[in-house]
Protein backbone atom coordinates (compact mmCIF):
# COMPACT_ATOMS: atom_id res chain seq x y z
CA UNK A 1 0.00 0.00 0.00
CA UNK A 2 1.53 3.32 -1.02
CA UNK A 3 1.33 6.60 0.86
CA UNK A 4 -1.51 7.93 -1.28
CA UNK A 5 -3.60 4.83 -0.63
CA UNK A 6 -2.96 4.98 3.11
CA UNK A 7 -4.23 8.53 3.29
CA UNK A 8 -7.11 8.32 0.83
CA UNK A 9 -10.76 7.69 1.56
CA UNK A 10 -12.14 4.40 0.29
CA UNK A 11 -15.90 3.90 -0.20
CA UNK A 12 -17.64 0.99 1.50
CA UNK A 13 -21.31 -0.02 1.35
CA UNK A 14 -22.81 -1.11 4.64
CA UNK A 15 -23.85 -4.77 4.52
CA UNK A 16 -27.52 -5.58 4.72
CA UNK A 17 -28.96 -6.70 8.03
CA UNK A 18 -32.29 -8.29 8.86
CA UNK A 19 -35.11 -7.55 6.46
CA UNK A 20 -32.63 -6.00 4.04
CA UNK A 21 -31.66 -3.27 6.48
CA UNK A 22 -28.04 -2.40 7.45
CA UNK A 23 -26.92 -3.37 10.97
CA UNK A 24 -27.08 0.31 11.99
CA UNK A 25 -30.50 0.73 10.39
CA UNK A 26 -31.89 2.85 13.19
CA UNK A 27 -29.15 5.42 12.53
CA UNK A 28 -28.25 5.17 8.89
CA UNK A 29 -30.41 2.98 6.63
CA UNK A 30 -28.25 2.31 3.62
CA UNK A 31 -25.29 4.69 3.61
CA UNK A 32 -21.96 4.78 1.89
CA UNK A 33 -19.06 4.68 4.31
CA UNK A 34 -15.75 6.41 3.70
CA UNK A 35 -13.06 4.98 5.94
CA UNK A 36 -9.80 6.85 6.35
CA UNK A 37 -7.31 4.00 6.62
CA UNK A 38 -4.71 5.89 8.62
CA UNK A 39 -6.68 8.12 10.97
CA UNK A 40 -9.77 5.94 11.25
CA UNK A 41 -12.02 8.87 10.38
CA UNK A 42 -15.42 7.64 9.25
CA UNK A 43 -17.88 9.63 7.16
CA UNK A 44 -21.30 8.20 6.42
CA UNK A 45 -23.06 9.78 3.44
CA UNK A 46 -26.43 8.72 2.16
CA UNK A 47 -26.44 8.01 -1.55
CA UNK A 48 -29.37 9.56 -3.42
CA UNK A 49 -29.37 6.51 -5.71
CA UNK A 50 -30.18 4.24 -2.78
CA UNK A 51 -33.84 3.68 -1.92
CA UNK A 52 -33.53 5.49 1.40
CA UNK A 53 -31.87 8.64 0.00
CA UNK A 54 -31.50 11.41 2.56
CA UNK A 55 -28.90 13.74 3.99
CA UNK A 56 -25.21 13.48 4.81
CA UNK A 57 -24.49 11.94 8.20
CA UNK A 58 -21.05 12.16 9.81
CA UNK A 59 -20.15 10.10 12.87
CA UNK A 60 -17.54 11.47 15.29
CA UNK A 61 -15.48 10.76 17.30
CA UNK A 62 -13.78 7.80 15.67
CA UNK A 63 -11.52 5.18 17.26
CA UNK A 64 -8.44 7.31 16.55
CA UNK A 65 -10.16 10.28 18.18
CA UNK A 66 -10.94 8.20 21.27
CA UNK A 67 -7.29 7.09 21.43
CA UNK A 68 -6.09 10.68 21.12
CA UNK A 69 -8.38 11.87 23.90
CA UNK A 70 -7.40 8.93 26.11
CA UNK A 71 -3.65 9.45 25.59
CA UNK A 72 -3.79 13.21 26.16
CA UNK A 73 -5.95 12.75 29.27
CA UNK A 74 -3.54 10.18 30.72
CA UNK A 75 -0.63 12.53 30.00
CA UNK A 76 -2.31 15.25 32.06
CA UNK A 77 -3.03 12.80 34.90
CA UNK A 78 0.59 11.59 34.95
CA UNK A 79 1.79 15.19 35.06
CA UNK A 80 -0.37 15.92 38.11
CA UNK A 81 0.43 12.64 39.92
CA UNK A 82 4.20 11.98 39.63
CA UNK A 83 3.94 8.72 41.59
CA UNK A 84 2.07 7.25 38.62
CA UNK A 85 5.10 8.01 36.43
CA UNK A 86 7.30 6.04 38.86
CA UNK A 87 4.85 3.15 38.73
CA UNK A 88 4.83 3.22 34.94
CA UNK A 89 8.64 3.36 34.78
CA UNK A 90 8.96 0.25 36.96
CA UNK A 91 6.79 -1.71 34.55
CA UNK A 92 7.93 -0.17 31.27
CA UNK A 93 10.33 -1.79 28.81
CA UNK A 94 13.13 0.73 29.22
CA UNK A 95 16.57 0.77 27.65
CA UNK A 96 19.37 1.17 30.18
CA UNK A 97 22.61 2.26 28.53
CA UNK A 98 25.64 0.82 30.34
CA UNK A 99 28.18 0.78 27.51
CA UNK A 100 28.58 4.34 26.22
CA UNK A 101 31.75 5.81 27.75
CA UNK A 102 31.87 9.28 29.23
CA UNK A 103 33.18 11.70 26.60
CA UNK A 104 34.66 14.98 27.85
CA UNK A 105 34.03 18.15 25.88
CA UNK A 106 36.92 18.44 23.38
CA UNK A 107 37.21 22.23 23.57
CA UNK A 108 35.78 25.20 25.48
CA UNK A 109 32.05 25.67 24.96
CA UNK A 110 32.63 29.21 23.69
CA UNK A 111 34.17 27.76 20.50
CA UNK A 112 31.99 24.62 20.22
CA UNK A 113 29.37 23.97 17.60
CA UNK A 114 26.19 22.89 19.39
CA UNK A 115 22.99 21.18 18.22
CA UNK A 116 19.66 20.34 19.84
CA UNK A 117 17.68 17.09 19.97
CA UNK A 118 14.16 16.97 21.36
CA UNK A 119 11.75 14.11 21.99
CA UNK A 120 8.68 16.36 21.94
CA UNK A 121 7.43 15.35 18.48
CA UNK A 122 8.11 18.73 16.89
CA UNK A 123 8.13 19.09 13.13
CA UNK A 124 7.42 21.56 10.36
CA UNK A 125 3.85 21.63 9.02
CA UNK A 126 4.98 20.31 5.64
CA UNK A 127 6.72 17.31 7.19
CA UNK A 128 5.07 13.95 7.84
CA UNK A 129 3.54 13.98 11.35
CA UNK A 130 4.67 11.37 13.83
CA UNK A 131 2.46 8.28 13.88
CA UNK A 132 0.12 8.43 16.86
CA UNK A 133 -1.87 5.37 15.80
CA UNK A 134 0.87 2.92 16.85
CA UNK A 135 0.68 2.16 20.57
CA UNK A 136 4.44 1.47 20.59
CA UNK A 137 5.24 4.95 19.26
CA UNK A 138 7.13 6.16 16.21
CA UNK A 139 10.93 5.66 16.16
CA UNK A 140 11.52 7.99 13.20
CA UNK A 141 12.88 11.52 13.43
CA UNK A 142 12.54 14.88 11.69
CA UNK A 143 15.34 17.21 10.60
CA UNK A 144 14.64 20.84 11.37
CA UNK A 145 16.85 23.61 9.93
CA UNK A 146 18.42 25.49 12.84
CA UNK A 147 17.55 28.83 11.21
CA UNK A 148 13.80 28.10 11.41
CA UNK A 149 11.54 30.31 13.49
CA UNK A 150 9.98 28.36 16.34
CA UNK A 151 6.58 29.84 15.52
CA UNK A 152 6.56 27.60 12.42
CA UNK A 153 6.86 24.40 14.44
CA UNK A 154 3.98 22.12 15.32
CA UNK A 155 3.71 19.17 17.72
CA UNK A 156 2.47 15.65 17.05
CA UNK A 157 2.82 13.89 20.39
CA UNK A 158 -0.07 12.79 22.62
CA UNK A 159 1.94 11.45 25.54
CA UNK A 160 2.72 14.66 27.43
CA UNK A 161 0.67 17.78 28.27
CA UNK A 162 1.68 19.93 25.33
CA UNK A 163 -0.28 23.17 25.74
CA UNK A 164 2.71 25.11 27.12
CA UNK A 165 5.10 23.68 24.52
CA UNK A 166 2.66 24.50 21.73
CA UNK A 167 2.48 28.09 22.98
CA UNK A 168 6.29 28.35 23.19
CA UNK A 169 8.24 25.56 21.44
CA UNK A 170 11.42 26.91 23.08
CA UNK A 171 10.34 25.01 26.20
CA UNK A 172 11.11 21.72 24.44
CA UNK A 173 13.48 22.93 21.68
CA UNK A 174 15.31 25.95 23.15
CA UNK A 175 16.71 27.28 19.92
CA UNK A 176 16.08 30.97 20.71
CA UNK A 177 17.94 30.76 24.05
CA UNK A 178 20.76 28.92 22.26
CA UNK A 179 20.97 31.73 19.70
CA UNK A 180 21.18 34.21 22.56
CA UNK A 181 24.10 32.24 24.04
CA UNK A 182 25.85 32.42 20.67
CA UNK A 183 25.34 36.20 20.55
CA UNK A 184 26.74 36.50 24.07
CA UNK A 185 29.80 34.45 23.14
CA UNK A 186 29.02 31.62 25.60
CA UNK A 187 28.58 29.14 22.71
CA UNK A 188 30.56 29.13 19.48
CA UNK A 189 27.89 28.33 16.90
CA UNK A 190 24.79 26.25 16.16
CA UNK A 191 24.82 23.26 13.83
CA UNK A 192 22.83 23.54 10.60
CA UNK A 193 20.28 20.93 11.68
CA UNK A 194 18.24 20.19 14.77
CA UNK A 195 16.57 16.82 15.29
CA UNK A 196 13.21 15.86 16.69
CA UNK A 197 12.02 12.47 17.88
CA UNK A 198 8.75 11.44 19.44
CA UNK A 199 9.17 10.02 22.94
CA UNK A 200 7.26 6.97 24.17
CA UNK A 201 9.07 4.32 22.11
CA UNK A 202 8.30 0.75 23.13
CA UNK A 203 8.34 -2.85 21.90
CA UNK A 204 10.06 -3.67 18.62
CA UNK A 205 10.49 0.05 17.90
CA UNK A 206 13.18 0.23 20.58
CA UNK A 207 15.45 -1.83 18.36
CA UNK A 208 14.69 0.45 15.41
CA UNK A 209 15.50 3.49 17.53
CA UNK A 210 18.74 2.21 19.04
CA UNK A 211 19.91 0.28 15.97
CA UNK A 212 18.83 2.51 13.09
CA UNK A 213 17.39 5.99 13.59
CA UNK A 214 19.48 7.17 16.56
CA UNK A 215 22.76 6.09 14.87
CA UNK A 216 21.61 7.91 11.71
CA UNK A 217 21.23 11.11 13.70
CA UNK A 218 24.60 10.57 15.37
CA UNK A 219 26.26 10.25 11.96
CA UNK A 220 24.47 13.39 10.75
CA UNK A 221 25.73 15.34 13.77
CA UNK A 222 29.29 14.18 13.12
CA UNK A 223 28.92 15.19 9.46
CA UNK A 224 27.82 18.65 10.66
CA UNK A 225 30.99 18.87 12.81
CA UNK A 226 28.90 19.25 15.98
CA UNK A 227 30.91 19.15 19.22
CA UNK A 228 28.07 18.90 21.73
CA UNK A 229 24.33 18.23 21.76
CA UNK A 230 21.71 19.40 24.23
CA UNK A 231 19.00 16.76 24.61
CA UNK A 232 15.63 18.11 25.73
CA UNK A 233 13.46 15.10 26.58
CA UNK A 234 9.81 15.35 27.63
Amino acid sequence: MNRHERNSFTPWLLPAGKEGKPPLAHLIKGAWVDFHRKSGAVKLQRDAALPCGGNVLTLHPTMSTFKKIKDQTLAKVYAKVPSLVDLYARRADLVVNTTTPFTPLPRPLRICRVALITTAGLHLPEQEPFDMSDKNGDPSYREIPSRVGVERLTITHDYFPRADAAADPNLVLPVDPLRELVREGAVGSIGPRLFSFMGHIQGDHLQTLTGTTAPEVARALKADAVDAVFLTPV
